[in-house]
């Protein structure tokens, strides 16, 4: 995502281990885009799922579409841990449904996406549907190297 532009809008797929930096790199890619007064959003998918249920709750604050138009809205969009999200199959697939309903929205936008899985593995976990708009006009960079979490236990 070298430039930032409306008129040629990209994807960006971080991949990797866990505790390489991917949401840290992220994050810092998405404030350096509001700091230049462009609009944006950072949400873990499994979060953006939790607070997509709320939503059905009787005395809910907000409404599902509430929150599916500001995702869609954004300029760019930053879903972090895609394919980290579970269920069983009845969930699994609302989850998918979801996913999509995101996703799809966000064609012609600015999105990052982030995930533990390899492209095999996500394309399994979010369903090749979903896979295959995420990565139209997409970038995809593996990060490597060790959990920088870890750093202190090693000798």
């Amino acid at each position: 995502m070298a430039e930032f532009s409306f008129d040629f809008p990209r994807n960006l797929l971080l991949t990797g281990s866990y505790g390489l930096g991917k949401s840290h790199l992220a994050a810092a890619m998405l404030k350096e885009l509001l700091g230049k007064g462009h609009t944006g959003i950072f949400i873990s998918v499994p979060k953006l799922l939790t607070k997509l249920k709320a939503t059905y709750k009787k005395n809910s604050e907000f409404a599902e579409d509430d929150l599916l138009t500001v995702l869609e809205q954004a300029d760019c969009l930053v879903l972090d841990d895609i394919g980290a999200e579970h269920g069983n199959d009845h969930s699994g697939s609302w989850s998918i449904a979801k996913v999509f309903e995101v996703v799809d929205s966000r064609l012609g936008k600015h999105t990052i996406y982030t995930t533990n899985l390899n492209g095999r593995d996500l394309q399994e976990k979010v369903g090749a549907r979903n896979f295959s708009r995420m990565m139209q006009q997409c970038e995809a960079i593996t990060i490597q190297g060790d959990d920088y979490r870890l750093r202190q236990f090693r000798s």
